[in-house]
């Protein structure tokens, strides 16, 4: 599983260039092993982001922080 803390303007002006670089590091991870990869961005979580995790087979990994939205919604 690997945590993306919470990404800021100064890290990533929008979300599609965080899936830019998302899909270059999911192209790089070894095959035959389950992933799973938390974001703290709700914002992010978008058509594009979840088509790129699908692309690579990786899950979404819900949680309960915070500033993301409740796992019921």
């Amino acid at each position: 599983m690997f945590k993306f803390s919470r990404f800021y303007a100064s890290d990533y002006e929008h979300g599609r260039d965080f899936v830019v670089d998302l899909n270059k590091f999911l192209a790089a991870l070894p095959k035959g092993w389950p992933h799973g990869l938390e974001l703290r961005n709700k914002d992010w979580l978008q058509p594009e982001y979840f088509a790129c995790l699908a692309w690579h087979g990786v899950s979404h990994v819900f949680n309960s922080w915070q500033a993301m939205p409740p796992v019921s919604e």
